[in-house]
């Protein structure tokens, strides 16, 4: 009897199979998939961490080549309007505001995660000075 929410397995013959992802895959399952899903669950471990995506990066490029997003927001904001297939779409004032705050966001970023120091790293220290005022 096995307990409740587990599947009864056979013998040794159908112990699990351990992939290069750690995923477990019993041989009798293994047999059912198409040889595209096997080499999906048998692969490695895939990108490491900190290189970039170079399909995401062409395909950025690509597009920042096209279209800049800002002159169209900005646009879009000052006329009112976008062209969509080849007709005039009025916004709506919730559209010109969201619009409004996106392009803020664009232009204007957060400056709460910036950190500011002085030459070489240290902190920004005020000068010292003095002020001689001229009496009359």
């Amino acid at each position: 009897m096995t307990p409740e929410g587990e599947i009864a397995m056979g013998g040794p013959e159908t112990q699990p199979v351990e992939s290069n992802s750690g995923d477990a895959l019993s041989p009798a399952g293994a047999e059912l998939l198409s040889p595209e899903m096997k080499q999906i669950l048998t692969r490695g471990p895939g990108r490491p961490r900190g290189v970039p995506n170079k399909v995401n990066i062409a395909t950025r490029e690509r597009l920042a080549a096209m279209v800049d997003p800002i002159a169209f927001q900005a646009l879009a904001l000052r006329r009112g309007w976008v062209r969509v297939a080849g007709e005039r779409v009025y916004l709506d004032a919730d559209q010109l505001i969201t619009l409004a705050q996106g392009l803020g966001r664009k232009v204007l970023p957060d400056l709460r995660a910036t950190e500011v120091s002085g030459l070489g790293g240290q902190p920004l220290v005020a000068p010292n000075f003095t002020i001689i005022m001229a009496s009359s």
